[in-house]
């Protein structure tokens, strides 16, 4: 089965998770903009929207941001009876696909339409009903999901009563032949993206040639293909434990080309690309102290830049390259500090202080400090430091965007571990990352900074991911047996 194919199959399934623009806890109705339909929202949950989606579409969020419902609509032309044939032949293939998984399909009436409702499961991923019916010349595709069952019982009660205060409006909309047609575009690119969070960056690029392939005059398919390509040959350094002790591999993101760059167990950690794509820093025990060190991207040349008696760790290059910044424990509590990138002229820049790093213009420093850690800037030389976040919270591990207008960090805010942006200002502060788990580790941006890469122990063990900011594509990366840790891309020019 070729995978775009596999893509079709698997569309109905999977809930769209993205990041949430809140528009008020209260359960006042919700009109669909297109005029297709209205609907009560559950109280407390939040709404995204998607306004550069033909298709009329929205989703609204539980407070803990781990469930969504899902509305989307599109005009087409579809009977009961395929919509019911295309639910089954879906459920056949989920069966393949997820053994452990059950994939109930039967017959419903939903808002006085005959329809039907699909019951998905599938263990330690998704617990969902979909339900889908015809109105109006409108094909509505309507989704509860959670990413387990307690969480999907804790809020279906509310979803429910949503859903059945649905009142389509299709009757009275006479689609065009180009909305018709967007309509076809956009599900097209859906199931592109789905293809890629479910079977990763190899089958995610697959399923885009195939689909600009059979839809040369599909725009978004074509955007989408250039979004991808350029992501699987993405280089990335990461840190796993697959053959014994913590070691650094250099991979693409594809998985191809895997390398160990320090096959010593000498408990490397931390490893981050120099902007020119020619040199790792990273953290190292292997002088027998906690160290920083440097070398080539391809593991040779290992050189040591610190030799405290002290702990060091935490490195980052400055844009240019000229610079890395790290944290120090001299003197018994953690600082801030620079060096030349040979290792000269160290200067320390903040006390009490740690995981700093250099804005893309290079003016201004983000960094943790206090306890529980909290994120503040300064100016880079450490001076007129201001606090960004507050609260009882962890809020930690802080980075740039490559456009240096917003920063990524860590929280612990909403209990699990994830990861959430904000303005450089400190406003707009939004979770990113959805569902259980533990999720953030080091962070850091593609290049183009389409793309963030963070850790995830949401499947049981620690894994990588990579995501786009707004959450409609994410995807695990170099799977292993083993842990999987902190991660830094490169460009796709990196040597």
């Amino acid at each position: 089965m070729n995978a775009l194919r596999k893509a079709v199959l698997t569309v109905t399934m999977i809930a769209v998770v993205g990041t949430v623009q809140a528009h008020g806890g209260q359960a006042t109705d919700y009109a669909d903009p297109k005029g297709y339909y209205t609907i009560t929202p559950p109280a407390g949950w939040t709404r995204k929207d998607f306004p550069s989606d033909p298709r009329s579409k929205v989703q609204f969020i539980t407070p803990d941001g781990a469930g969504q419902l899902g509305i989307i609509v599109r005009p087409e032309s579809k009977s009961f009876a395929d919509i019911l044939a295309d639910a089954k032949g879906n459920a056949e293939n989920q069966k393949r696909n997820f053994p452990n998984g059950s994939f109930v399909v039967a017959e419903t009436t939903l808002c006085g339409i005959k329809g039907v409702k699909v019951e998905n499961t599938v263990p330690g991923m998704v617990r969902q009903d979909l339900y889908l019916f015809m109105s109006g010349g409108l094909h509505f595709n309507i989704a509860f999901g959670a990413p387990n069952q307690t969480l999907f019982d804790k809020f279906n009660h509310d979803a429910q009563t949503s859903i059945e205060s649905l009142r389509p409006r299709g009757a009275a909309v006479q689609a065009t032949e180009v909305e018709l047609q967007q309509g076809r575009e956009a599900s097209s690119v859906r199931q592109v993206q789905i293809a890629f969070n479910l079977s990763g960056v190899a089958q995610g690029v697959a399923a885009a040639e195939e689909l600009a392939k059979a839809e040369p005059r599909n725009e978004t398919a074509a955007k989408l293909l250039q979004q991808l390509k350029p992501l699987a040959s993405t280089p990335v350094v990461f840190i796993s434990r697959e053959q014994g002790g913590q070691k650094i591999y250099r991979a693409a993101m594809d998985g191809s080309d895997k390398k160990c760059l320090t096959p010593s167990n000498a408990g490397e950690d931390m490893p981050m690309f120099s902007p020119d794509g020619k040199a790792v820093v990273f953290r190292s025990e292997r002088s027998g102290n906690q160290d920083i060190w440097k070398m080539d991207s391809d593991g040779r040349n290992p050189v040591q830049l610190t030799q405290n008696t002290d702990k060091d760790s935490e490195p980052s290059w400055s844009p240019d390259g000229r610079c890395i910044i790290y944290a120090s424990k001299q003197g018994g509590a953690w600082s801030v500090w620079s060096m030349n990138s040979d290792g000269t002229e160290k200067k320390k820049l903040l006390d009490d202080a740690g995981g700093a790093s250099l804005s893309p213009d290079g003016t201004r420093l983000v960094f943790s400090r206090g306890r529980p850690p909290q994120i503040w800037v300064a100016k880079a030389d450490g001076s007129e430091p201001r606090r960004l976040t507050t609260g009882s919270a962890m809020n930690a591990s802080p980075v740039w965007t490559r456009d240096g207008k917003k920063i990524a960090f860590i929280s612990s805010r909403d209990g699990n571990v994830a990861v959430y942006i904000m303005d450089e200002d400190g406003s707009n502060q939004t979770r990113i990352t959805k569902g259980a788990g533990n999720n953030g580790g080091r962070i850091s941006f593609s290049r183009d900074g389409q793309w963030i890469s963070f850790s995830s122990d949401r499947d049981g063990r620690m894994q990588l991911y990579v995501m786009t900011l707004d959450g409609m594509m994410e995807t695990h990366i170099l799977a292993s047996p083993s842990d999987t840790l902190t991660a830094h891309m490169g460009g796709s020019h990196d040597k």
